[in-house]
């Protein structure tokens, strides 16, 4: 449990043990309370339902009736499903969730301040040396940084997903009640790697937890492909991004994207101000699984398309 300090000193989290009930004694917003924000409550009847993203959740299934795991291991719910409780104004500062984790995060009573860092062009934060840079601080933000923020309002019925070794910070804007959890997915495994190395060399310096069973997610995940290739259950020869295209249900995502980009490009023709502050940044990688060529994934919207809902693909 986190607690704020007194007055006369910098607003620096200090780590302590409790129980719920001081949350509860210091939930009126007074001068002489505390501002306490518990982490974590491990939720062991999570739900573990399989899913489209989640190949940790995939892996450990299909592995588990292979001679090399014991049937009868549980998957480690407690370590991946969690709750978390805050008061109003407590404050998480900048960090990485552990063990290249994606996380998932729904806000069920409250409003959190979810910000999300982002390196600017020509920087990169799978470099140790993004962190140990003169212009990277924890607690402050300062004249010489390097990268920028990005911060989302959670209400109620929100939920975030974040990419693994993604920098955020978390203000409690009222008092709040969450649940979410980590998963592994095999399209950010980059990410992942990055994570571990950061969570492993930086430790408690940029993460604030770890879980070791991560490390057997991350086992049976990599039998899971061994084994999958070996067995030519996984094919290599799948054209995988073909079912992007628009003539499938799946190019309706790349078709909302496609319009939301036209709108912020629409309003960053009325408002010059906010077209200066723009940045592209551009996270595509040559190995990624990203769709390479865009224009096969791009779309025209017709005349009336708000009452038809039909588009029109711009490729020839």
């Amino acid at each position: 449990m986190a607690a704020s300090g007194d007055d006369q000193e910098s607003c620096v989290p200090s780590v302590l043990s409790g129980v719920v009930q001081d949350l509860l004694d210091n939930v009126e917003d007074t001068d002489s309370n505390k501002i306490l924000n518990a982490l974590d409550f491990p939720l062991w009847n999570g739900n573990c339902d399989r899913n489209a993203y989640s190949t940790d959740l995939a892996a450990w299934d299909v592995t588990r009736g292979l001679h090399i795991f014991d049937p009868s291991t549980l998957y480690p719910t407690g370590d991946v499903r969690w709750g978390l409780a805050g008061l109003k104004h407590s404050m998480t500062f900048l960090h990485i969730d552990p063990d290249g984790f994606h996380t998932e995060n729904t806000v069920s009573v409250g409003g959190k301040a979810w910000g999300l860092m982002r390196e600017r062009p020509g920087t990169t934060k799978s470099s140790a040396n993004f962190y140990l840079h003169e212009g990277f601080c924890l607690n402050e933000v300062i004249d010489d940084n390097h990268y920028d923020f990005e911060v989302i309002a959670l209400r109620p019925g929100d939920r975030i997903y974040m990419q693994p070794n993604t920098p955020h910070f978390v203000l409690g804007m009222e008092n709040s009640i969450c649940y979410g959890g980590h998963f592994y997915s095999t399209l950010t495994m980059q990410q992942t790697l990055s994570g571990v190395i950061h969570s492993f060399v930086l430790d408690k310096f940029l993460t604030n937890t770890t879980h070791q069973a991560s490390r057997h997610l991350l086992r049976r995940i990599l039998i899971f492909y061994l084994h999958g290739l070996m067995d030519k259950k996984i094919s290599t020869q799948v054209q995988y991004k073909k079912k992007a295209e628009e003539k499938n249900l799946e190019g309706g995502t790349h078709c909302s994207l496609a319009l939301l980009t036209s709108q912020i490009d629409n309003v960053m023709r009325l408002n010059e101000d906010i077209g200066k502050t723009w940045t592209i940044h551009s996270g595509h990688q040559s190995d990624s699984f990203e769709l390479e060529d865009q224009s096969k994934y791009q779309f025209e919207w017709k005349a009336g398309w708000e009452t038809s809902g039909k588009w029109t693909s711009a490729s020839p």
